[in-house]
């Protein structure tokens, strides 16, 4: 499924979990993950961002859509792109998620952050979350880990609240 999966709302932070890892799910998933943010924003008078968390999937596809997968990282107010997971694939030197990370701002992303090991993404977007924020994850690799270690970190904030 993996479909918009709701892992937590924590401290004001929504974590959400998308197996979209081709250009166009990640534009539906962004779509309407910043119709939620906006509908957020204005109910509770938050200022809100959209985050995007995204793992791309496969040196070949991130080689064949590195442009698109930049282009629709704008669609996030900060973008946080992890290394290609590989899978069944052998590594292709120079094919790195470096790639995405410069599309998106060849294509005038907001924000964008490069983590490299998705064992840091947790610790990175607990510091970038701030109250308001929804947080999506993307990717059809092993990017699945990432919300629940976030939820942990969100509900060890002082005064964290359901």
């Amino acid at each position: 499924l993996r479909r918009f999966q709701l892992i937590c709302d924590l401290d004001g932070v929504r974590v959400y979990d998308d197996y979209a890892h081709h250009p166009t799910e990640i534009r539906a998933a962004l779509t309407g993950a910043r119709v939620a943010v906006t509908a957020s924003n204005q109910e509770s008078g938050r200022q809100g961002r959209l985050i995007a968390c995204f793992q791309p999937h496969l040196y070949s596809r991130t080689i064949d859509f590195a442009s698109e997968f930049g282009e629709v990282m704008t669609l996030a107010d900060i973008a946080v792109i992890n290394d290609i997971c590989g899978a069944r694939e052998d590594p292709v030197p120079g094919v790195t998620g470096q790639l995405v990370v410069d599309e998106a701002i060849a294509h005038g992303a907001k924000e964008v952050v490069y983590v490299i090991d998705k064992y840091d993404l947790p610790a990175a977007l607990n510091d970038i979350a701030r109250p308001g924020d929804l947080i999506i994850t993307l990717g059809c690799g092993d990017v699945t880990i990432v919300g629940p270690l976030l939820a942990e970190l969100l509900a060890k904030r002082p005064g964290a609240t359901q």
